[in-house]
């Protein structure tokens, strides 16, 4: 549970619904993993050095922390652990904000356990916490690079791709 469905726009796909539950599971774990870090404050380097990158929090970001990285986070996992969902598998990402009774992820994406997470993550935090993407400047590649630099801090923080990878790096889940 809340996975509710489990449907394919893209296809035949085997073992989809086994496939949907292992993703949201781990996802689950990554995001407690995560909130209690910060919750606890014993962040080590590579944390503090993630948490700059993906919210671009300045020389000192244990100080830093904003509120609304701990809000995204804890409103993702309760939209994730609390609200049916439908995983529609298809050929793009999306999720409309606000609605968490269903979003989508591309069938390149599923078919990878760990994007899966990822953009499980991503696209969770839309619809439960309302995240956005910020084009070319938000999207990271597979190894955790923004595409485009120009992020603003205030963007950063309601970014949900630089949430979503934060939060699977820390769990050291590979991107690819």
């Amino acid at each position: 549970m809340p996975i509710k469905t489990v449907t394919s726009k893209a296809g035949k796909i085997e073992n989809k619904e086994k496939m949907a539950e292992a993703a949201y599971q781990r996802s689950i774990e990554a995001l407690k993993k995560i909130i209690k870090t910060l919750e606890e404050g014993e962040l080590d380097q590579e944390t503090l050095n993630n948490l700059n990158y993906y919210f671009i929090l300045g020389d000192n970001p244990q100080k830093q922390i904003p509120g609304e990285i701990l809000a995204h986070l804890k409103n993702t996992l309760k939209g994730l652990t609390e609200i049916p969902f439908t995983v529609e598998i298809t050929f793009f990402n999306f999720a409309n904000p606000g609605k968490g009774d269903k979003f989508s992820i591309a069938n390149a994406q599923f078919k990878s356990a760990n994007q899966c997470i990822r953009y499980m993550i991503h696209e969770a935090s839309h619809a439960f916490s309302g995240t956005q993407d910020f084009s070319e400047r938000g999207y990271t590649d597979n190894l955790g690079k923004f595409r485009q630099p120009g992020l603003t801090r205030e963007e950063a923080v309601n970014n949900a791709d630089g949430l979503a990878v934060f939060t699977v790096l820390h769990s050291q889940i590979a991107l690819v």
